[in-house]
């Protein structure tokens, strides 16, 4: 019974953009301007919430869902440059350096929450 509500919490937590889970301990990605960069998932089961976050404008906004794919803040903020992947991993092409920030993973498996956050500096590729 104590599993099943502990489920419930955190399944509401990660619907909501409760912060419930900070990203203090974020770890660290660079990627230069024009490039790639896979954010790597975090999923081994049975999804049953999958969901990726960035954090803008003071709040996390769900770029990518399981159930819909890219979001509409996603489609309005990357423009098509959001790729999710069998494996729950996120890859952002063509970067800018507006795309620096902190972005969240968070997956929901059948008895088990994973978070994971990363936080991604975009340098810019200047030409000579």
């Amino acid at each position: 019974m104590a599993s099943l509500i502990f489920q419930f919490i955190t399944a509401l937590c990660v619907l909501k953009h409760a912060l419930c889970f900070d990203c203090a301990n974020s770890i660290p990605l660079s990627g230069k301007e024009r490039g790639e960069i896979t954010l790597p998932g975090v999923g081994r089961g049975n999804i049953y919430i999958y969901k990726w976050s960035v954090y803008a404008d003071n709040e996390w906004n769900d770029i990518v869902r399981k159930s819909g794919g890219v979001t509409a803040y996603g489609n309005d903020r990357y423009n098509g440059r959001l790729r999710p992947s069998y494996s729950y991993s996120l890859v952002i092409s063509n970067l800018r350096v507006g795309d620096s920030g902190t972005y969240r993973a968070g997956i929901v498996e059948y008895d088990m929450v994973y978070f994971k956050c990363y936080n991604l500096t975009v340098a810019e590729n200047w030409v000579c």
